[in-house]
């Protein structure tokens, strides 16, 4: 099931203290403008609100660079890894590419896998950080295709 924006509810936004989107709610046409009434809403209630830009190649593919940028500008927080953060920049270098994303967000965290990450806040230097080893015990976050809204009263995401 997708979900389009005659589905939205002003309720969804009870309670929710944060507010995470991912490109795949953007990808579809039929579905852009809910992304973009999410994206809205949160911006006009102060909530804090996180973009993954989730797949360079669905982007390219699918969508107007210039329109994504557009549409992911707002952002609390963006976290592209570095294709695409090369997308959306046009730059190759992970640690000039966080920076140049400061334009569409407040801090911006360029995963590069193994090699960690950059990250980029407004006012302060760019930095690295190093991948740290982990085991991966469910695949669930990679299955997420729906917004997902937390409330600061509850450690349940409501979809």
């Amino acid at each position: 099931m997708t979900l389009t924006l005659d589905d939205f509810s002003g309720n969804w936004f009870e309670d929710v203290g944060w507010l995470h989107l991912t490109a795949y709610t953007y990808i579809t046409t039929h579905s852009r403008s809910l992304f973009a009434k999410l994206k809205e809403e949160a911006i006009a209630r102060s909530i804090p609100l996180s973009i993954d830009p989730s797949a360079a190649h669905l982007l390219r593919t699918n969508c107007d660079r210039d329109e994504v940028l557009e549409a992911f500008r707002g952002a609390t927080v963006l976290s592209p890894n570095t294709d695409e953060a090369e997308y959306l920049t046009g730059e190759a270098d992970p640690e000039s590419a966080a920076a140049s994303l400061l334009e569409l967000a407040e801090t911006v965290a360029v995963t590069c896998g193994a090699d960690g990450a950059y990250i980029a806040q407004r006012g302060r230097p760019t930095f690295s950080v190093e991948a740290q080893p982990a085991l991966c015990r469910t695949p669930l976050a990679a299955e997420m295709r729906s917004p997902v809204v937390s409330s600061p009263r509850s450690s349940k995401a409501r979809v």
